[in-house]
């Protein structure tokens, strides 16, 4: 057993006051109080198994058959051409269409060509859910034949087929269905999918307002707790990404955006305690850390062997990276980030620092791209595992909307108030300064309580980069600051 232990401090609502009836430090307001939060958006986007049994998949869709056991041969040849690593396990369809499209893999036979899934697992979806008015279903896919809505858009739920979550094999589809699938005999009437669904757009500028998004899950849910032939679960090693934008459609300023940045570099490993060990950065290859660039040795701890003195024999160990001062942190996204000599460039700089790409914990690059042919210019949240429990996609969302308006209402001299690394650095606190409701503080300790194994602390302490080096003020320029080419004498 693990001796890792949730945190223990007292919680405190968000307008507590210490025995002198003053409040904590974190909650006073800065010398400049910065603006409120503009009102924001939020979305999400789960991975799911849908399995569903032949008669469905041929009462729903256009297909004539389908061949349970395909070909070792075939199986190789369907494989999806952009996930080719991904083994198939699906039945092969039958499609008598002339041309079934060249994305899909298909095999032409003397009877029928044979086919991978397009669209179809997310029709049997949207069919399953037709009694949802509020929840209508959008089918994101093309399919063959079926001329439903294939178009996203902003007020409705949609899917989307994900090539790679793949099939399951027999065992892996008893141990996600045991119900319905208790052996193998009955596993092998069930095909299973894996689906992104897509939630609409929600406004997020109180508890009610997200309220709504778990209400929709909470109908989702039971509707299919009625269905017949099909079920569903959260996908087996899948995640959920939140989105978080401005209602207005504009980008995320970018004063807001590097202060999230900077709350983030203090408080990943305490964030991390709310996530399974696999969807960690430091476990998990299609997640990066936020703050890989203020590393010395990479942001994934190393594993070393070296001589245990209880079990008297050499054993494998993992060490944690070492960080460089937070005063090179802030002075990497405030004063570098501030010297850049137009809006684009500072936004460059600051990318520079939280990542270019999309696969980090928290991705910024979306901040910047066409609505109209890439997507809302949002923050995503990537470090949630797939889930379709309401309470869980609730709390997760509503801690995402709370960290972003915290960091549109403070800044680096008022949160987080640590200067060093060797400072106290507590989840309590971050959740105190944001806000977060008491509930939400509770339901996240009670997973920890119950499962600390799952849910440990992070591995090692931070350390800093050079212990000759104190952290040094603001205001002042480091030798080592050459990293940046900035001038001493520019004004901060």
């Amino acid at each position: 057993m693990s001796d890792a232990t949730p945190p223990t401090k007292k919680l405190k609502t968000a307008h507590s006051t210490d025995d002198s009836g003053v409040l904590p430090p974190f909650m006073r307001p800065a010398a400049a109080p910065p603006s409120k939060p503009p009102p924001l958006s939020i979305g999400i986007k789960t991975e799911l198994h849908i399995a569903f049994t032949e008669a469905m998949l041929l009462n729903t869709t256009p297909l004539t058959g389908v061949t349970k056991k395909p070909t070792e041969h075939q199986a190789e040849k369907l494989r999806y051409k952009s996930h080719p690593d991904v083994p198939f396990r699906n039945w092969a369809l039958h499609d008598t269409t002339p041309n079934p499209g060249t994305m899909v893999p298909n095999i032409k036979t003397d009877t029928a060509t044979l086919r991978a899934y397009m669209g179809e697992p997310c029709l049997i979806l949207a069919t399953a859910l037709t009694d949802l008015v509020r929840t209508e279903l959008v089918v994101a896919d093309d399919i063959p034949g079926h001329t439903g809505p294939t178009v996203l858009g902003d007020d409705v739920w949609s899917s989307r087929l994900q090539p790679a979550l793949g099939g399951l094999i027999t065992s892996q589809k008893i141990k996600l269905f045991p119900k319905d699938m208790p052996n193998a005999a009955a596993a092998e009437n069930w095909d299973v999918a894996g689906l992104a669904l897509r939630s609409p757009l929600f406004t997020a500028n109180s508890l009610s307002e997200i309220g709504k998004l778990k209400r929709d899950v909470e109908d989702i849910m039971e509707e299919f707790g009625k269905a017949k032939e099909v079920r569903v679960v959260a996908a087996r090693g899948g995640s959920m990404h939140v989105h978080v934008g401005r209602q207005d459609g504009r980008p995320h300023t970018l004063a807001a955006m590097r202060q999230l940045a900077y709350i983030l570099a203090v408080y990943e490993d305490q964030i991390a305690r709310l996530h399974p060990v696999e969807r960690r950065p430091e476990f998990s290859p299609h997640l990066r850390s936020n703050r890989r660039e203020f590393t010395t040795v990479g942001s994934r701890p190393r594993e070393i062997m070296e001589w245990d003195d209880e079990a008297k024999k050499v054993v494998k160990k993992r060490v944690s990276a070492v960080y460089r001062p937070m005063s090179y942190v802030r002075l990497c996204l405030f004063k570098h980030v501030d010297h850049g000599m137009t809006p684009e460039e500072k936004w460059k700089r600051l990318r520079e620092f939280v990542g270019k790409a999309r696969y980090y914990v928290v991705n910024f690059s979306f901040i910047h791209r066409d609505p109209e042919t890439e997507g809302p210019k949002t923050l995503e949240f990537r470090q949630h595992k797939a889930s379709l429990d309401p309470d869980e996609i609730y709390w997760w969302t509503v801690f995402c909307t709370k960290l972003t308006q915290l960091a549109y209402t403070t800044n680096e001299k008022a949160f987080p108030l640590v200067k060093e690394w060797e400072d106290s650095i507590d989840l309590c606190d971050l959740w105190d300064a944001m806000e977060f409701p008491t509930e939400g503080q509770e339901f996240y300790l009670r997973r920890l309580a119950a499962d600390p194994e799952m849910y440990p602390e992070p591995v090692g302490e931070w350390e800093e980069y050079n212990a000759n080096w104190s952290d040094v003020e603001e205001d002042e320029i480091p030798p080592w600051a050459n990293f940046f080419g900035v001038n001493q004498s520019s004004e901060g």
